[in-house]
């Protein structure tokens, strides 16, 4: 009762994966001693526990060859990635990739069909990191607090962005157009594909 469902994703052989946060989180009654758990749901429908005692983890994405799962841990500012195999999942416990804390907050993420990562942050900005984790560019938005993009349309290529609109009073949003908005691009490389959960009748 005191934490909720964050993200959810689904790999590639259709395995839920899902972390609980704190209800307060975001909320000046949170504190860090509030935490919630990183599960995974097999196939069998069995639960594991993957990650416990965790403040807040967004995006879980896998590379295209399935070796690796990341993970942003939003609260620390990291990339965390899991080794991963197709048929057992994560085999190692989660690795500090990356830090966020020179950019800003991350939320979100995407990967594309080359394994090129989109980070989304709060500070109004999306950086884009090719496979071997080198930043290959830095997206200014047009508005702050940029929550989650993703891949979509025939292609594969067009890019959406999710945006936020949290705890801005009525006069900040004059000076904030399209903050809360969804926004729309087309890019160079298609996304990876989604996968989904089969459930059984």
């Amino acid at each position: 009762k005191e934490n909720r469902y964050n993200d959810t994703r689904v790999d590639a052989n259709g395995r839920i994966f899902a972390s609980t946060v704190s209800k307060l989180y975001g909320t000046a009654d949170y504190s860090p001693d509030m935490l919630g758990d990183f599960y995974m749901v097999d196939n069998d429908g069995t639960v594991k526990t993957i990650s416990a005692g965790i403040n807040q983890y967004n995006a879980i994405v896998w590379n295209g060859a399935n070796t690796e799962m990341f993970v942003i841990d939003t609260y620390n500012a990291k990339l965390l990635s899991f080794d991963y195999d197709s048929k057992r999942g994560p085999i190692s416990g989660a690795k500090e990739r990356l830090d966020f804390s020179e950019i800003g907050m991350p939320d979100g993420m995407s990967i594309d069909s080359e394994d090129s990562l989109y980070v989304c942050h709060w500070t109004g900005k999306i950086s884009v990191w090719d496979r071997s984790l080198h930043l290959r560019e830095i997206i200014e938005f047009p508005v702050e607090q940029v929550c989650c993009g993703g891949f979509g349309g025939e292609d594969g290529k067009d890019y959406y962005v999710a945006t936020a609109r949290y705890a801005y009073t009525e006069e900040q949003l004059l000076n904030r157009r399209g903050a809360g908005g969804l926004f729309h691009t087309r890019v160079r490389t298609a996304g990876a594909s989604e996968h989904f959960y089969t459930i059984q009748k």
